[in-house]
């Protein structure tokens, strides 16, 4: 899991927090002259992989694990942050309770009663 979060803070890496606040910067600057302002819609993690078929399948469990791990928070934080300097002023999570599957782990909680020790991103949310 070491690697996931290293990838994903690594701002050399394509689909790090960096690069893609850097494509934020590029939205931003087309949307300026026409005084439109910043939302997210189905913002969050995108952890997956395409050509699993299983809940089980590598490298889903480690996926999963992922997004359960603490460090996650961090970095929905320091996502959430980065588009907040950026002038966002709505943020649409995706998604609220949704169980884990093969074509990913999209939601802030599991399911709906999940303790909020076990939910980093929607720890993260919350505080943000």
């Amino acid at each position: 899991m070491d690697d996931i979060f290293g990838y994903i803070n690594d701002p050399a890496q394509r689909y790090s927090i960096q690069k893609t606040l850097a494509i934020i910067d590029k939205q931003v600057e087309l949307i300026r002259p026409y005084k439109v302002r910043l939302a997210a819609y189905e913002g969050g993690q995108h952890l997956v992989h395409y050509k699993t078929r299983s809940k089980q399948q590598h490298p889903n469990p480690i996926l999963f694990a992922a997004n359960r791990d603490p460090r996650m928070e961090t970095a929905y934080i320091d996502l959430l942050k980065g588009l907040k300097q950026r002038g966002l002023v709505l943020f649409m999570a995706f998604s609220s309770p949704r169980p884990n599957a093969f074509w990913g782990a999209w939601g802030i909680k599991e399911y709906l009663n999940q303790p909020d020790s076990e939910t980093p991103k929607y720890r993260a949310i919350m505080k943000f």
